[in-house]
């Protein structure tokens, strides 16, 4: 069977269309390493607060890792 003659485009058109979006001039893409710079300061001082599940509902008995909450005390309040 043949196959139709568009179907014969196909393929190269679409490695064209791929050469034609690299450019090797720029960064390779892929995973990008987060660095964590250790001056840099927060301006908002968080508090820690430690929940255990039970706490928000007492009817969980399951994945009972406590729950971790930075509360930002400069926030402001929407009182809910």
């Amino acid at each position: 069977m043949r196959a139709p003659t568009g179907g014969r485009l196909v393929g190269p058109a679409a490695v064209a269309a791929l050469a034609l979006a690299c450019n090797l001039e720029k960064a390779p893409v892929g995973p990008v390493r987060l660095a964590f710079n250790e001056s840099q300061t927060f301006a908002a001082p968080l508090v820690l607060r430690v929940v255990p599940p039970q706490a928000t509902d007492p009817a969980i008995d399951r994945a009972l890792d406590a729950h971790y909450v930075w509360l930002d005390t400069t926030a402001r309040s929407n009182h809910e």
